[in-house]
C-alpha cells in the first residue's frame, strides 16, 4: 500500500504545513516501505543510538563491513547515518564498489562531498595502496570525516579539502596514474563534471550520483558529456524494502523501516562512468 493515499494526501493537505507536505509526498516514489520518521527526529537518533549498541559502532554489511563508524554522526542530518551503520546504505552501487578490490590500478581516488566520510574511508580500506583527496565543505562534517580517517588507520593516506572548485578539481586530478572521481554534491556536478573544461576526466573512472529534482535534465546534460569518451552504465535508486534488512540484526520493524530509509526523492540515479581503453 502506498505510503501517501488519495484520502491521506487530502488530510496532510489540512493539517501540514505546505513546505512539509510537499517534501512527504515528493518522498513518496522510493520510499513505499520506508521509515516515516525524519532524521532530525529524537526517534531516528534513538534508533541510530540502539544500532550503535548493536553493531559496536562498526558498519553491520556491506562493501565496507567492519569500518568503524562516528556515532556524532547521527546528528548529521545529510549523513544516512543509520543505513551506513547498517551498510545497506546505496545498495544499488554495493557491485561496483565490491568490483573495485579488483582495480588495484587506482592511483588517487577524489571524492566531491564526502560527508563525514563514508565513501572516503571506505575506498581508503578498500584500496590500500591508493592516496585519497576527500572535498567536504561543512567544516562539522570535516572534523567527523579526520576522526573517521584516524580511527581506521587510513589518515596518512587521506587528504581533507574544502569546498571543490574546478581550479582545485584540475590540481588534484592532474597527477598522473589512474583516477577514480566519486561525486556527491547535490546538482554541483554540472559546474564540476565538464571534460570541456576539464579534459583529464576524459581518462579518469567517475562515479557520480545524479540530481534531476535539483537540476531539470541534468542525467542528459552528464551522459552527453561522456559518452564519446566512457562506458556508461546508469544506475537507478529503488525503494528499500524489508527483506533489505540484515538478518543478522534483531529489531522492531518500526525500527527497521526507519533505519533502512535514505529519504531519497524520487527518480534518482548514479551513473558508474568507466574511461575507454
Amino acid at each position: 500500500m502506498s505510503m501517501v493515499g488519495g484520502v491521506t494526501r487530502k488530510v496532510l493537505k489540512m493539517v501540514m504545513p505546505e513546505s512539509a507536505r510537499r517534501r512527504l509526498l515528493m518522498l513518496e516514489d522510493v520510499h513505499t516501505n520506508g521509515g516515516v520518521f525524519d532524521p532530525a527526529s529524537t526517534f531516528y537518533r534513538l534508533v541510530g543510538s540502539v544500532l550503535t549498541w548493536k553493531t559496536h559502532s562498526r558498519v553491520h554489511s556491506g562493501p565496507f563491513r567492519g569500518m568503524q563508524y562516528v556515532h556524532r554522526a547521527v546528528n548529521v542530518q545529510s549523513s544516512a547515518y543509520c543505513p551506513k551503520l547498517l551498510g545497506t546504505y546505496e545498495q544499488e552501487l554495493h557491485p561496483v564498489v565490491e568490483a573495485l578490490r579488483a582495480q588495484p590500478s587506482y592511483q588517487r581516488v577524489i571524492n566531491i562531498g564526502a560527508g563525514e566520510g563514508y565513501y572516503a574511508v571506505g575506498l581508503a580500506l578498500q584500496l590500500p595502496q591508493t592516496l585519497l583527496t576527500a572535498f567536504e565543505a561543512d567544516p562539522n562534517s570535516r572534523t567527523l570525516l579526520n576522526r573517521m580517517a584516524r580511527i581506521n588507520g587510513v589518515a596518512s593516506r587521506l587528504t581533507t579539502r574544502e569546498f571543490c572548485t574546478l581550479p582545485l578539481l584540475q590540481q588534484e586530478i592532474k597527477n598522473p596514474g589512474k583516477t577514480l572521481v566519486v561525486c556527491d554534491v547535490e546538482g554541483g556536478e554540472q559546474d564540476l563534471l565538464d571534460p570541456r573544461a576539464l579534459p583529464a576526466l576524459a581518462h579518469a573512472d567517475i562515479l557520480v550520483e545524479l540530481h534531476d529534482f535539483v537540476i531539470p535534465g541534468i542525467s542528459e546534460i552528464i551522459r552527453q558529456r561522456f559518452v564519446p569518451t566512457h562506458h556508461i552504465t546508469d544506475i537507478p535508486a529503488r525503494p528499500r524494502q524489508l527483506n533489505d534488512w540484515p538478518t543478522s540484526l534483531k529489531l522492531p520493524t518500526t525500527y527497521r523501516r526507519t533505519a533502512l530509509s535514505e529519504y531519497r526523492p524520487g527518480g534518482m540515479r548514479w551513473f558508474w562512468m568507466t574511461a575507454h581503453g
